[in-house]
């Protein structure tokens, strides 16, 4: 879901550090990295790194290019890796609202969505212009993430002003966004901790609850076949084999159970959060 267009378009403003930049100590490495040569370009990168460890701006330029190495092959984390090496408090303030932006990005693609937020509110600190679509639009997808809905909604309005020109498809976009964002069209979302209580009190209601009626009753079968077992085996004297072999098992399939129904609800509330945001994503990229 986050690794197609959404990304395409996030990536798009930061792909190449120094284009039309006639510093000869990143004409190596732009170059591999326009041919795609990923990790050879990170190598020259690092090189870059080493060599001019007392400039900070070439440091800075470095970094980021070696994070646009990671980034193209899709590891987030070793570019999130590669931007914390630095105090981005000590670099130049040219530099720090895309060394922010960057980390926001990076959070955000590994998951980390409160870090994601904390350096995007960084950004809106220094109020950089050229910046505000692009956080906006992450905002967007990380306040979804949490299920910030209204957070959300502003932020959506809010690129959507920024991004689009005309007035009549600006009022059309932000109407559609409004009733994406009304009561009734946000997913409904199962509680967990109600999947399991119910799971608890009978096997296999939670799960039905949260969606997978068949689970469920499998579940139930299943714990109450074992304990009818483990009744018969103690009826007829055989009281270890009754413990170990019936009320083992019933064990076993009953907080299985109880374990299931969380993954379950937790598995639905995942479908329909990607369902909606699909909607969401569709509506703001539209043009990409």
């Amino acid at each position: 879901m986050k690794y197609s267009i959404i990304c395409s378009f996030l990536l798009m403003p930061f792909i190449v550090i120094s284009q039309g930049d006639n510093d000869k100590i990143f004409y190596e490495a732009d170059q591999l990295f326009a041919q795609r040569n990923y990790y050879e370009a990170s190598i020259s990168y690092e090189r870059i790194l080493f060599q001019n460890s007392p400039q900070t701006e070439i440091i800075c330029k470095a970094v980021l290019g070696k994070v646009q190495c990671y980034k193209q092959i899709s590891d987030f984390e070793g570019a999130l890796h590669e931007l914390q090496r630095i105090n981005i408090y000590k670099i130049p303030d040219s530099f720090k609202s895309e060394f922010f932006y960057e980390i926001a990005l990076c959070s955000y693609l590994t998951n980390n969505y409160e870090s994601a937020l904390y350096h995007l509110k960084e950004i809106d600190f220094r109020n950089n212009a050229e910046l505000e679509n692009f956080s906006n639009l992450l905002y967007v997808m990380t306040y979804n993430q949490l299920q910030q809905w209204d957070s959300a909604k502003l932020c959506a309005i809010k690129y959507i002003n920024g991004t689009y020109v005309t007035n009549n498809h600006i009022a059309l976009l932000t109407e559609t966004i409004l009733e994406l964002y009304s009561k009734e069209s946000l997913p409904k979302l199962k509680n967990e901790k109600l999947a399991r209580n119910m799971s608890m009190f009978c096997p296999g209601l939670g799960q039905c609850y949260s969606g997978y009626p068949l689970d469920g009753l499998l579940n139930l079968s299943l714990c109450t076949a074992s304990f009818l077992l483990s009744v018969y085996f103690v009826q007829n004297g055989l009281f270890l084999t009754g413990a170990i072999g019936g009320l083992g098992l019933f064990i076993k399939f009953y907080f299985g159970g109880v374990n299931r129904a969380i993954y379950l609800s937790k598995k639905k509330n995942t479908e329909r959060k990607r369902k909606f945001i699909k909607k969401i994503n569709k509506i703001l990229l539209q043009d990409y």
